[in-house]
């Protein structure tokens, strides 16, 4: 199924922002690390190397902590998530069920029938972000530490719009060894 205008409109509006992101993002952790604090939210959680961080200032003390840098990207990736999250489906005698039945009575996840009028997809609202647009950035490349060999890396990070920036909601960084 081809995506709608919609969407279309929202992959491209996801690759515009996370390639104008991952550009600032890199520059800044590698030239201006002390203010790479600004681009997270104060509740954004970090995943570095298996090491797990929660919160602003436990992610700026870990970041300022490490050896002065040099990122190459060499790859990206990015793609906006949807508003409503397709979650499973629920079966039940139709029209005999209030919207707190059909929730609680989640039966499986799969395929949509169609045909079959007393199953239906359910649709949440997504959480994480707050109803807000977000999107998933995914990076790939190679760094450079102080007086280290360059190593190969892959970042994830989840991205939301909060007063007309984007914000970091989630980051999760990996060494390719």
């Amino acid at each position: 199924m081809p995506p709608t205008e919609d969407l279309a409109a929202k992959i491209d509006q996801a690759t515009e922002a996370g390639e104008q992101f991952a550009k600032l993002y890199y520059e800044t952790y590698d030239k201006k690390r002390h203010v790479l604090h600004k681009l997270y939210l104060d509740t954004a959680t970090m995943v570095w190397n298996g090491n797990g961080l929660s919160g602003l200032d436990n992610i700026q003390k870990y970041l300022e902590g490490l050896p002065v840098s040099e990122h190459r990207m060499e790859s990206l990736d990015c793609q906006p998530l949807s508003d409503w999250t397709y979650y499973g489906m629920v079966s039940g005698p139709s029209g005999q069920d209030t919207d707190e039945t059909v929730n609680s009575r989640i039966l499986q996840l799969g395929t949509f029938d169609h045909n079959d009028e007393r199953k239906m997809p359910i649709l949440f609202q997504d959480k994480v972000s707050g109803g807000q647009f977000s999107i998933i950035v995914k990076t790939y490349g190679t760094v450079k530490y102080q007086n280290r060999k360059p190593k190969t890396f892959h970042q994830n990070f989840m991205l939301t719009s909060q007063n007309n920036l984007w914000k970091v909601v989630s980051d999760s960084f990996r060494f390719q060894d």
